[in-house]
């Protein structure tokens, strides 16, 4: 019979980075099958609304835009892009699937005026404000 020495230090290291290591790589996986939530910036002036989304690798086909009740509806979905069945893919940072984001505005919006541009993966919605959601300037008379 051989001794052997015991260092419970290393013993549990050696399960903790196994255990991180197994809940992280789990996590990363569950994480880019879950959901995609493309970026979006909405920027308010005195004519009305543009939101901008960051769509990488989509078409306009890919996207769908709806408007109803004051709620603009943002959807699409990436689709994965397939290589050959030769290759074997190593790394996998990029996130596909569906997505969708709704956002109330503030005020009127003149809904049969809405437009949206897609060039070079940025999306842009322009949401026009209806005349009485509009700031008037009050002038003040002499007395």
């Amino acid at each position: 019979m051989s001794l052997v020495r015991w260092m419970p230090n290393s013993m549990m290291n050696r399960n903790w980075n196994r255990l991180m290591e197994e809940m992280f790589s789990d996590m990363d996986n569950q994480m880019v099958t879950r959901s995609w939530m493309p970026r979006m910036d909405i920027v308010e002036a005195e004519e009305g609304f543009r939101i901008l989304a960051d769509l990488p690798g989509m078409s306009r086909d890919d996207i769908d835009i709806t408007f109803e009740d004051g709620v603009l509806t943002i959807s699409g979905e990436r689709k994965v892009v397939t290589g050959e069945k030769k290759e074997s893919l190593h790394l996998n940072e990029r996130v596909y699937g569906k997505f969708s984001r709704s956002f109330t505005l503030g005020g009127s919006i003149h809904a049969e005026k809405i437009s949206a541009a897609f060039a070079d993966g940025v999306l842009t919605i322009t949401l026009p404000k209806a005349e009485e959601a509009k700031p008037k300037k009050i002038e003040i008379k002499a007395a």
